[in-house]
């Protein structure tokens, strides 16, 4: 019997705390929900005390704008985009001082055997000429405006300075070798370079010249026209 009533005891005051109201909150409101004709209590909400986000950036974007921060940005913007435009690249090639050629195997015999026949018939006949160069060079410029092809089959591709104003001077259309991708995969040293990338049926293969010009060594001979720029 008096286990009974021990036992008894125990599970009203279990069934007590579970169905017991949550503590009440001075500051929160309950938030509730009705299922099946049942009010159930999902949780406890307060007020918000933190600004609203939207209105916390507008106000922010309005004291920037009073204090001139906006047109500020606005103009460094435009300035760095600018100069990106006119000097997209700027690799720190040295002039060279002595002319150089080699030769630099880009794909290998057994590279070439394993292409498909169809890639192989794109690649037959394959050139293509670069010449890198320094835009704010006077020098370089003269160099590379007496190349023969130069704009056509001969790319003129700036390692560094104002490609923009190199491009009015020369009258063709400049490319930049931002990243310095082609400058990695060619091993550039120095510039000018003269690159011609040929497919003989075997091999994909880049003849690099490096040419020094006048005023620092006597070896000035142009690799592609035989002759003096």
């Amino acid at each position: 019997m008096k286990r009974a009533v021990v036992l008894t005891g125990l599970l009203t005051g279990i069934s007590v705390v579970a169905f017991a109201a949550p503590a009440a909150c001075p500051t929160c409101a309950d938030t509730e929900k009705t299922e099946r004709g049942v009010d159930i209590v999902v949780a406890n909400t307060a007020p918000v005390a933190e600004p609203d986000w939207e209105v916390l950036l507008q106000s922010r974007v309005r004291e920037a704008d009073r204090l001139g921060l906006l047109r500020k940005a606005q103009r460094e913007t435009t300035d760095n985009m600018k100069r990106h435009a006119e000097t997209p690249v700027d690799l720190k090639l040295p002039r060279a001082t002595a002319t150089e050629s080699r030769r630099l195997v880009l794909l290998n015999e057994a590279s070439v055997r394993a292409m498909a026949e169809p890639v192989k018939a794109v690649f037959a006949g394959f050139v293509r000429g670069y010449v890198f160069f320094d835009a704010d060079d006077e020098k370089q410029l003269a160099f590379v405006r007496f190349l023969p092809e130069i704009g056509t089959s001969l790319r003129p591709v700036a390692t560094a300075g104002n490609v923009s104003q190199a491009s009015r001077r020369l009258g063709i259309r400049l490319y930049a070798d931002q990243g310095g991708t082609l400058t990695r995969r060619f091993a550039l040293k120095s510039v000018p370079s003269v690159v011609i990338v040929t497919f003989d049926g075997r091999e994909v293969a880049a003849v690099i010249d490096e040419v020094a010009l006048n005023d620092d060594t006597t070896d000035n001979i142009n690799p592609i026209t035989g002759s003096e720029p």
